[in-house]
């Protein structure tokens, strides 16, 4: 899961899009609620890269051993800062949370979600394939963005990595 980290630094580098990967299956569906173990964090976008490496080590301890599907949120970014949720999918909000972390609720709602094959690291440059879509439908975007991983880099080749780029949406 450390491609993970190269999602996070690229969105706060960002900008060109580079499609290096596959994408399709774009869908709009309801999604009930879930929850997840997330750590929030802030970092400095001129000092980031150490802040989300550790960052992200210190989930991947916890995180191996009891989830499948890992995830980022984007909480905020302006010029000097960066605030996400980085954590795991659970099935409950009686998980066992470690002291550094919480259990969010991720509401239930409309959601425009595409998926896309390849790279981590590359996954997050198809939000602009996904706003466009979600603007041909007419709909729009009503809440943060969040990216689930499905697959475990070191388990699976980097062409058959899976993950979906979500949108709420009304």
């Amino acid at each position: 899961m450390k491609a993970i980290i190269g999602v996070i630094i690229a969105a706060l580098v960002g900008g060109l899009i580079y499609l290096k990967f596959f994408t399709s299956d774009f869908t709009v569906e309801y999604r009930d609620e879930f929850y997840a173990v997330v750590k929030t964090v802030t970092v400095d976008t001129a000092n980031s890269t150490n802040q989300i490496e550790a960052t992200f080590n210190e989930i991947l301890q916890i995180y191996s051993p009891h989830a499948q599907t890992g995830m980022v949120r984007t909480i905020g970014i302006n010029e000097s800062e960066f605030t996400f949720q980085i954590g795991y999918l659970v099935k409950s909000l009686d998980e066992v949370v470690p002291e550094s972390m919480e259990v969010v609720t991720i509401p239930a709602g409309t959601v425009a979600e595409l998926l896309v094959y390849g790279p981590y690291t590359e996954s997050y440059k198809s939000f602009p394939i996904l706003s466009e879509k979600v603007k041909e439908v007419g709909l729009e975007v009503n809440g943060p963005a969040y990216q689930l991983f499905f697959n475990d880099p070191a388990l699976v080749s980097e062409q058959s990595l899976k993950a979906a780029l979500v949108f709420p949406v009304e």
